[in-house]
Order: structure tokens, then sequence, then C-alpha cells
């Protein structure tokens, strides 16, 4: 059977907006409150840019965040296997020493 989806009513740049989806609604509103912010943000710095410069502007502001986060967890996980492989490597001395 499939889940229904209730809508959350937000508000991102002065619209008002439903979105359906399988999260909660507080986590809805924490993503567009996100998205309000950097487009208000980026609307203080240049006050004679559109609504829809600012809204792709922003768009690729959050995807740089994005892909540089990524990039970061790609790394971290390339790290936690590099270590892993060290310290089975020192486990295995010790108990080949043992042995």
């Amino acid at each position: 059977m499939e889940e229904i989806k209730k809508g959350t009513t937000v508000d991102i740049y002065g619209s008002e907006y439903t979105i359906k989806g399988k999260e909660s609604p507080e986590y809805i509103r924490e993503i567009a409150g996100y998205v309000n912010k950097k487009m208000e943000d980026l609307s203080k710095k240049s006050a004679l840019i559109s609504p829809q410069k600012i809204a792709i502007l922003s768009a690729v502001n959050i995807t740089d965040e994005y892909f540089k986060l990524k990039s970061e967890k790609q790394g971290n996980k390339s790290l936690i296997r590099e270590k892993s492989r060290s310290i089975y490597k020192l486990v295995c001395e010790e108990i080949d020493k043992l042995s």
C-alpha cells in the first residue's frame, strides 16, 4: 500500500508553497527555512537582482555546499578505510607473535 503524503505549507522568499513528501513537517519546514535564509542573505548583498536570479544563485550556492560535503564525506570514508586496514594489519601481526 502506498504511503499517503501530506502537504506542508512553507514560505520561501515571500511565496507560499505546499511541499509533499515522506519526511516530517518539521524537517520540511527546516529545509524550506534554510532555502529562504540563503535567498534572503543573497538578496541583501544585491538588492537589484530579480527573485528568479536569486533563486538560481541560491540553488547554485546550496549545490556547491552539497558537493563539498559529499567530497569531504568520501575523503573521510577513504581515511577510515585506510586506518581500518592499518589496525587490522597491526592486530594480525600481534596475533602472529602470540602463535
